[in-house]
């Protein structure tokens, strides 16, 4: 058995950090959007603003990748991260605070292409790209499962700015082992190369589902905590969503697993065969979460809820990752500006997080819980269209 690589090191840490701090940014903004100094009406506008503001942030963090480098801007954006911790640890005003956590959104934004590109290079070599892509968001999604409980242990124990102390130090780790990884990581693009993936159908069609995923996702997190809080169990709602992403957990592994064993995920040996029964897998997926939201509007029992909850992370979980992996076994990826890919990719989710943010707030308002769950249905059954077209594009792209 070969010994474990730095960069394989590396870049399980990277994702672990990224999945750490996503969670925490997402906790941070709303309880800044939520302080009792803002009125009720100022909420939806600081919503609307934070996701507008993330358009050109994706932008410029696949830019700077492709242009400077994943060494450098991860190095970048770990430290960028850091001081946003730090910053929000000292007890700024309202203000003030809300630009750290944008700051934070910023770094977290070049994180996360850093780590994608990071993970293209695959884990289990770069001919099973889809394993390898699967397996680094099962790190991604622990990351973001045990942060929320362990910054609750922590701040119980050592108080808010000790913990956020703590936490910032755990953001410059993957800067120092660097210094174990020999190699550039990536090459640098030039200007010209950065406009590639604008002329490729399935980059689009791949941004088309997570359009409707990214809101999905979050309508989940905002259907646990409004349900249980009508249902007088608030204190269970970090518990719920820790269970929420233990399925997404469960089901990358499982599955990248599988994609490695069975090597339908290696692109020599199965092109054809493993990227056809990828594609199927992709849309059965997208449609079995329209089935299991169908099952939660009847769910009048906690048990069942909670249940339901965890089978809808374990049939979500592997939809995103899956998709970037079949995109990139396109040949027209091989010596492509991944950064600015993957950043068109999220530029349009984030389009769809914004668009359909009114429908997100209509859950968050609903004073029957169960029924609201028709809105993130709908949502599933387009994204389950919009994993077959995203099918049949990347099937179709030379």
């Amino acid at each position: 058995m070969s010994a474990i690589q730095p960069v394989t090191v590396l870049t399980l840490a990277t994702a672990l950090t990224l999945g750490q701090m996503l969670a925490l940014l997402s906790r941070f903004k709303h309880e800044v959007i939520a302080h009792p100094e803002r009125a009720t009406h100022d909420v939806s506008w600081l919503l609307f603003l934070l996701n507008v503001l993330l358009l050109p942030i994706m932008l410029l963090a696949g830019l700077l990748v492709d242009l400077l480098g994943v060494r450098f801007m991860l190095i970048a954006s770990c430290m960028v991260l850091s001081l946003s911790l730090l910053t929000l640890s000292t007890r700024l005003a309202y203000w003030r605070t809300l630009i750290a956590v944008q700051a934070g959104a910023l770094g977290a934004a070049v994180l996360s292409i850093s780590t994608l590109v990071l993970l293209s290079r695959g884990l289990f070599g770069r001919d099973e790209v889809a394993s390898s892509l699967m397996l680094g968001m099962v790190f991604v999604a622990l990351g973001a499962a045990i942060s929320t409980p362990l910054y609750d242990v922590l701040q119980h124990a050592l108080g808010t700015r000790r913990t956020l102390g703590i936490l910032a130090l755990v953001q410059i780790v993957p800067s120092f082992l660097l210094l174990a990884v020999a190699d550039d990581l990536s090459n640098p693009h030039g200007l010209g190369q950065l406009f590639q993936p604008l002329s490729d159908p399935a980059v689009w069609a791949a941004g088309l589902t997570l359009f409707t995923y990214a809101p999905l996702e979050a309508f989940i997190s905002v259907w646990t905590v409004n349900y249980l809080g009508l249902a007088g169990e608030k204190d269970s709602q970090s518990r719920w969503i820790a269970w929420f992403w233990l399925g997404i957990i469960g089901s990358r592994a499982a599955l990248a697993l599988l994609l490695h064993f069975t090597r339908i995920g290696d692109i020599n040996n199965s092109l054809l065969m493993g990227a056809g029964l990828m594609r199927t897998i992709l849309v059965l997926l997208g449609l079995f979460s329209a089935v299991v939201l169908g099952n939660l509007i009847g769910a009048t029992k906690l048990e069942r809820a909670a249940a339901g909850l965890i089978v809808l992370g374990f049939v979500l979980g592997p939809i995103y990752p899956l998709q970037l992996g079949l995109l990139l076994r396109l040949d027209s990826m091989r010596e492509a500006p991944l950064g600015c890919y993957f950043a068109l990719t999220h530029l349009v989710g984030s389009v769809g997080s914004l668009a359909l943010l009114p429908l997100v707030n209509l859950g968050l308002q609903a004073r029957q819980s169960q029924s609201s769950l028709l809105i993130p249905l709908l949502l599933a059954l387009f994204l389950t269209a919009a994993t077959v077209l995203f099918g049949f594009l990347a099937q179709a792209t030379p």
